[in-house]
């Protein structure tokens, strides 16, 4: 068989399905904010957006004395014009950590008719905190991240007389785009009545001139919240070991039954997440996490999972960082790329010492190709780990086609291991340690699956 020609087919075959061209199918990773850069002790709790004019913004808390939550802490800001591969300088849009403030939870949300971008975050004291004397502000910035106005208490609009607030999301917030509620404005925050603390949406059909608070939904955990077809919203909550998710008919207004999605992985603790609908697509980011130590914590396997069904069901997922990993955010760029800014470290989990060097936890950015969210082949039967391919499907031969469309050709492999059955190959595996991160098409006879590395 002349594999040459074959490879010379399956290149015009991706090309012509996909409109690949050099870059467009590789996998990116850059590092945004480092425990340590300009005299910060740890940035923590990502939140990034893509304004009207396909400006990234990514917003963390910087926890200027200690990597602990609630100690001196203030807002960092930088914003990247060219997809995130680089980044413009900190800036710092609180000043609060002086006066031991800690400004925590921020939340980003992009109004796509007016071009404003508007910055929510909740200051505790050093004492008490309880919560009682929290504190919201909004910030809004008009030119794409570059000014941003001084943080303005909102307590009036996003609390309640008889309570306080606990905090945003954290995540981003959202502009629905469907018929019925097109144009309203989405803020997830966590709120405290006079017996209840719960999850809720804050929303404005006015473009942030006013704000309504909606109704209690059925628990309280950091939580994001995203836009499904036919006008339904979708959140998805931190729960102890496990993930919750929710579905409002009415834009927010009411939430419907809690949904324990035991088809998404949780830690003991639980961890924020973050959610992103595309059309009829719905991402889910989280951790699957590992084994603590006595060194480690169990936070680390950062992974994408695919939904096409709202949520019912999660057809695909894809381990994204291997090594330790915590809080995500999801965007799509004005390119149709999907960027994921994470919690990232080098270890099998974040270190548990008192002590926490420089650039032991860094924010980084994963920018995913146009061709992941396109891409609706099976993945769930092949897994990638120490740089080998695990391969699960019936053929009748050995050699297998993997195309790689960085380099603008198509690798032959064998594969080792082989279980096979009446005759037929069913199981194998190869070495893909040459391979560039990125997402590739397996070819095995007529069969095509795609995998990411």
């Amino acid at each position: 068989m002349d594999y040459s020609k074959i490879s010379h087919f399956f290149i015009l075959c991706f090309l012509f399905f996909f409109g690949a061209t050099k870059g467009q199918n590789e996998i990116r990773q850059y590092t945004v904010f480092n425990a340590g850069e300009a005299g910060i002790n740890t940035y923590r709790i990502p939140v990034i957006v893509t304004t009207g004019d396909g400006t990234l913004i990514a917003a963390c808390e910087a926890r200027k004395e200690s990597w602990r939550d609630k100690s001196p802490t203030d807002i960092a800001v930088k914003r990247s014009i060219d997809g995130g591969k680089t980044w413009s300088t900190i800036q710092f849009v609180t000043n609060g950590a002086k006066d031991r403030y800690a400004f925590m939870d921020p939340c980003l949300l992009t109004d796509h008719e007016t071009g404003k971008v508007f910055l929510f975050v909740c200051r505790w004291p050093e004492s008490p905190q309880d919560g009682t004397a929290n504190v919201p502000f909004m910030l809004i910035s008009e030119d794409n991240g570059q000014t941003w106005t001084e943080p303005v208490s909102v307590k009036e609009s996003f609390t309640l007389s008889s309570g306080y607030i606990d905090g945003f999301g954290p995540g981003s917030g959202i502009q629905m785009q469907g018929s019925k509620y097109r144009g309203r404005l989405i803020v997830p925050i966590r709120l405290m009545d006079a017996t209840t603390r719960r999850n809720r949406a804050v929303y404005s059909d006015n473009h942030g001139q006013t704000w309504t608070i909606g109704g209690r939904a059925p628990r309280v955990g950091e939580f994001q919240i995203t836009e499904l077809p036919e006008n339904k919203l979708y959140y998805n909550s931190r729960i102890a070991g496990g993930r919750a998710a929710c579905y409002s008919l009415n834009g927010g207004v009411t939430w419907g039954n809690d949904i324990i999605d035991e088809n998404l992985p949780g830690i003991e603790k639980g961890c924020q997440g973050s959610v992103l609908g595309i059309g009829n697509t719905l991402l889910y980011s989280g951790i699957e996490g590992g084994t603590a130590t006595t060194l480690y914590d169990d936070r680390c396997r950062l992974k994408l999972f695919k939904s096409g069904d709202s949520g019912t069901s999660w057809q695909q997922n894809y381990l994204l960082y291997e090594k330790a990993a915590g809080y995500s955010c999801l965007t799509r760029l004005k390119t149709g790329e999907v960027a994921i800014l994470f919690e990232a470290g080098d270890e099998n989990g974040f270190i548990k010492t008192s002590v926490r060097n420089a650039g032991w936890m860094r924010l980084d950015i994963i920018i995913l190709p146009t061709s992941f969210i396109d891409l609706e082949t099976s993945t769930k039967n092949h897994s990638t780990a120490n740089n080998r391919l695990d391969i699960s499907f019936t053929t009748d031969r050995n050699r297998i086609l993997i195309n790689d469309v960085e380099n603008s050709a198509v690798n032959i492999f064998s594969m080792t291991g082989i279980t096979q059955k009446s005759g037929r190959i069913t199981n194998g595996s190869i070495d893909i340690s040459d391979l560039n991160r990125g997402v590739y098409i397996l070819c095995m006879g007529n069969k095509k699956q795609s995998f990411i590395k």
